[in-house]
């Protein structure tokens, strides 16, 4: 799943439709004709959530700028990466929620589920090394497990193969290495891929098309999304009424089924005290 998959489920949506035409900064909908006024919508933000050919801007969401109802034309912008087709699915959202105050409640609400299972496959084995430096993401955080391989053949554990994490220096970065020659493979590099899986904060999301951790199942990012613009609501509101407080309580009570049956994933496997970097 992606930020725009994530928005266009979390949040409210409050008209959907089928495009009859459009742009990189236009939406047609001609069933929408002598329906609303001038300018309804405005400030709405408006997903692109199917297209005939299943390619961008597949995904893809704007901030509704005009409406004009003559034509049933939505103007927006940012501009999309690729023209709106006939045939194309739309939706918008409650006008009451800003682009970007939904983007720091997303992230805030991904950092508030704390550290989790992340992987990182930017390293690959070459011949005659023992020692890797690690990306600076991976280095920050406990390392729970080092596998070499790839998607087709599979992913062999070699975390008891590595020797241990060298400590940067003030100037250097942090070493992987390894007692003996890892696999590499010199005609294909990407054949013997490290995928090492450790602790840390979810990426902070920004485009579209930014991935969710796979280590976090849907409905669960879902959830934690949902119920953070809840909050939101809760504290602009300034009170909680009746029937706000009982549909907190509902929505709690959808966090906590949502988050047994989903755990978020972990190795849940013991690992060696060197690969944890903040302990040496």
């Amino acid at each position: 799943m992606n930020l725009g998959q994530l928005l266009v489920q979390s949040l409210p949506i409050v008209l959907e439709g089928k495009c009859t035409g459009g742009s990189s900064v236009t939406l047609a909908d001609s069933s929408l004709t002598g329906k609303y006024d001038d300018d309804s919508f405005k400030d709405a933000i408006t997903f692109i959530r199917v297209t005939t050919d299943a390619l961008a801007p597949v995904d893809q969401y704007s901030v509704i700028s005009a409406f004009t109802d003559s034509s049933g034309t939505f103007t927006f912008s940012p501009a999309l990466t690729a023209v709106v087709g006939a045939g194309d699915y739309y939706a918008v959202a409650d006008p009451i929620w800003n682009l970007y105050t939904v983007l720091r409640l997303v992230n805030q609400a991904f950092q508030k589920m704390g550290l989790i299972s992340l992987t990182d496959v930017s390293l690959t084995g070459a011949a005659a090394t023992l020692r890797y430096n690690l990306p600076a993401a991976v280095a920050r955080y406990p390392i729970e497990k080092v596998e070499i391989g790839n998607n087709t053949d599979g992913w062999p554990d070699y975390t008891t193969k590595c020797e241990k994490i060298h400590p940067a220096t003030s100037t250097g970065t942090h070493v992987l290495e390894f007692k003996d020659q890892p696999p590499y493979d010199g005609t294909t590099p990407a054949n013997q891929t490290f995928r090492i899986w450790y602790k840390g904060y979810h990426a902070t999301l920004d485009t579209y098309e930014d991935a969710i951790s796979g280590t976090i199942p849907d409905p669960l990012a879902i959830e934690y999304v949902r119920s953070e613009l809840f909050s939101y609501l809760l504290e602009k509101e300034g009170r909680i009424s009746e029937d706000m407080m009982r549909r907190l309580q509902i929505k709690r009570g959808d966090l906590a089924q949502i988050e047994s049956r989903n755990r978020i994933q972990s190795t849940n496997k013991p690992i060696s005290k060197f690969l944890n970097i903040r302990d040496m």
